[in-house]
């Protein structure tokens, strides 16, 4: 596998600088520790709850072949670097799912996305008016004597951009940000775990409409 997905969390503090994370099952990259944490030089902080990763499957067809295209980012720092994977991150205290992908998404690439008023009581949008659910992966990772380092929920959202030719400008922890056909995916080096089959896997159940 060719990704990792890690996060800090509370609890308590290693002084033994925990090994890298274990590749994970995810198809979006997140953060390999809280920063006051990473700041603190090799000090780990053991999680005592699990936390939620949101990844951000961002479709469009364009005219005249109208071919699906999937938008990933290569990421530019560690965990993960060079790799190729959806945009996303950590979800925020008292944000949505889908309030945390549109917002991942202008983060680092500079896209709106699409996201009119979800009606009450609707879960997802055939036509992707809003975010909505396409997978989720678990992701634990545990040091050499077993005790959990990281454990996050990852879950993966469909989404289309409010303008589908506008290009994306890639954020100063993203090396590169770039539409690339879904058909092609399975052949692209350097890509996340998994970004190939969730990608294909919402094209088939969303309809991409601009």
């Amino acid at each position: 596998m060719r990704t990792a997905a890690a996060g800090g969390g509370r609890g308590v503090a290693d002084q033994a600088h925990p090994p890298p994370p274990a590749p994970a099952a995810g198809a979006v990259v997140l953060p390999e520790a809280e920063p006051e944490v990473q700041q603190a030089g090799k000090v780990h902080v053991y999680p005592d709850e699990p936390r939620v990763g949101v990844g951000v499957v961002v479709l469009r067809q364009l005219p005249p072949d109208r071919q699906p295209e999937v938008l990933l980012i290569r990421r530019a720092k560690e965990p993960a670097k060079g790799l190729w994977c959806f945009p996303g991150g950590s979800l925020e205290l008292g944000e949505t799912l889908v309030d945390c992908a549109v917002r991942e998404t202008l983060e680092e690439t500079g896209l709106r996305l699409r996201s009119a008023p979800i009606p009450e009581g609707e879960l997802y949008s055939d036509c992707l008016d809003f975010p909505s659910p396409i997978a989720a992966a678990d992701s634990l990772t545990r040091d050499d004597g077993g005790r959990l380092l990281y454990h996050y929920a990852i879950i993966n959202l469909a989404a289309v951009p409010e303008d589908p030719h506008q290009a994306p400008e890639p954020a100063d922890d993203v090396d590169g940000a770039q539409w690339f056909p879904v058909s092609q995916l399975r052949g692209l080096p350097d890509l996340v775990v998994h970004c190939d089959r969730v990608a294909e896997r919402a094209v088939k159940h969303y309809a991409i409409r601009h």
